[in-house]
């Protein structure tokens, strides 16, 4: 199985988090293992994640450049065996 983790700023109805939740629900399971990890506080998507048993995590990495956010950001990724990022926002790109 290939784990993707699905990088957002938060689990908000926003343009962009809509859009990966529209992939994430339909991605070949027997393939992909989507993981979905949110940069800041959680959101509405969170009860939707929960009901299509998608796998989430919110990790707050404060400001943009925070080193603590970033080491936080990697610890999780590494901690969750992650083969492929799929990142959709500024901060994300960046962290």
């Amino acid at each position: 199985m290939i784990r993707v983790a699905y990088i957002l700023e938060s689990f908000d109805l926003a343009g962009a988090e809509k859009s990966v939740f529209h992939i994430v629900k339909f991605i070949n399971r027997a393939k992909f293992t989507p993981v979905m990890i949110s940069l800041e506080v959680g959101g509405k998507l969170e009860k939707e994640f929960d009901i299509f048993n998608i796998e989430h995590y919110v990790i707050n990495t404060g400001s943009l450049l925070s080193i603590k956010g970033m080491i936080k950001f990697y610890k999780i990724i590494n901690h969750l065996n992650i083969d492929i990022i799929h990142s959709n926002t500024l901060k994300s790109h960046i962290q």
